[in-house]
């Protein structure tokens, strides 16, 4: 007599096994704007638009505490409503430990958002234990995006860029300069050391690294400036607080006509003497080894 075949668990039945994770692309946010989560026709419109490379509803600072409910509840509204759209459709939540951020996250995950914002990281390993949920229970692809902005986070950022399903990191200026008592100045020089950190904490994890907002909105000549100065320093992207601020920051991580002209002159240099995996060629009397030629083919990537 043959062995009675094992009879399937309530739960395996209920929940069909998920299919196995493909490889991620690597995220590519040039502009991430914040929108308040209680004003779903600001951001639904911004998804179906699409100027921005990611339209986040924030539940964090953008709302207040009386609200915060209703606020989760528009966005879980507006996540259904809108399954799909131009922009990628983020979710601010309410920081690690906080009162609202379970009900948060639960509720942005099951209405599918395409970016889960996560404020004020500190420590990896709620972070981790965050991102291994995300991975659980998110219905679509989620993704984890943290934003490091406290002096804690700042000198953890390394471990923190380093948690494994972590998208992106952001550099938040102004709640590190509230943390750590910093006087801001319009040059920025207070947050100098931890905004070249944070960046090079990225590179160095393989993710990308969005730069700070700009809090003055109607100076748009300043936001591109310090857009092109993030990009110097590694950043892919920006925070962005107002829609007007979409064209000069996507401007400023576009590689400019003399970029584009010296990389595709190194890159035929390159094709024509064979070294593209290794050795030297002289383009205009400059020597031209590996690392030369990665900096050209990111300008050319950066086109896309």
């Amino acid at each position: 007599m043959s062995a009675a075949k094992p009879r399937p668990s309530k739960a395996s039945a209920a929940r069909p096994a998920k299919p196995a994770a493909t490889p991620a692309v690597p995220l590519r946010l040039r502009s991430l704007l914040y929108t308040p989560a209680d004003r779903p026709e600001r951001y639904t419109k911004a998804w179906c638009e699409g100027a921005a490379d990611a339209v986040c509803a924030d539940l964090e600072d953008a709302v207040a505490p009386a609200d915060k409910d209703r606020a989760r509840q528009m966005v879980v509204a507006a996540l259904r409503a809108v399954p799909k759209a131009k922009a990628l459709r983020a979710v601010r939540v309410n920081a690690i430990g906080s009162e609202h951020h379970e009900a948060d996250v639960a509720n942005a995950l099951a209405a599918g958002c395409d970016l889960l914002v996560v404020p004020k990281c500190e420590d990896a390993e709620p972070l981790a234990r965050l991102a291994a949920r995300v991975e659980r229970e998110a219905v679509g692809p989620t993704r984890v995006v943290a934003i490091v902005e406290t002096a804690r986070g700042v000198v953890n950022a390394r471990e923190l860029c380093a948690v494994g399903g972590l998208a992106a990191v952001c550099f938040g200026a102004e709640d590190l300069a509230a943390d750590a008592g910093l006087r801001r100045s319009a040059d920025n020089t207070e947050v100098l050391a931890a905004r070249q950190w944070v960046a090079l904490c990225a590179a160095a994890a393989g993710i990308q690294a969005i730069d700070m907002i700009t809090a003055d909105v109607k100076d748009l000549a300043r936001v591109e400036r310090e857009a092109r100065e993030a990009r110097a320093w590694g950043y892919r992207g920006k925070m962005l607080v107002h829609p007007g601020q979409v064209p000069g920051v996507h401007a400023a991580f576009r590689p400019s006509e003399a970029e584009v002209a010296w990389a595709r002159k190194v890159l035929a240099a390159v094709d024509a003497a064979h070294v593209g995996a290794g050795g030297v060629v002289l383009v205009d009397g400059r020597m031209v080894d590996v690392p030369v030629i990665e900096q050209a083919r990111r300008v050319i990537a950066d086109l896309a």
